[in-house]
């Protein structure tokens, strides 16, 4: 009986000493794995700001654009609001 509690201890004792070399297996990948995302951040920054700029670039072009295509549609839609309006007004008197 007494040799078996000796060998549960020493397998207690290689388990925790397998969880702590696995913990810092974890520890050691978490690390690798910042650096690796610090370092991609680092290259990734000044390229998304060019693409900002590209992106706000069409976005004011294409706000010029649908501004232009529309404005005729929206001038002659209120002219015939207005109009509608006034022959209401009038056709009440």
């Amino acid at each position: 009986m007494l040799a078996l509690a000796h060998w549960r201890d020493v397998g207690l004792i290689l388990l925790a000493f397998e969880a702590f070399v696995m913990g810092l297996a974890l520890g050691a990948m978490l690390y690798v794995s910042l650096r690796g995302l610090r370092q991609a951040q680092a290259w990734l920054t000044p390229r998304l700001l060019v693409v900002r700029g590209y992106a706000r670039q069409t976005r004011d072009i294409v706000v010029r654009v649908m501004a232009a295509a529309a404005m005729p549609f929206v001038l002659v839609q209120s002219a015939v609001a207005g109009l509608r309006q006034a022959l209401q007004v009038l056709g009440r008197r």
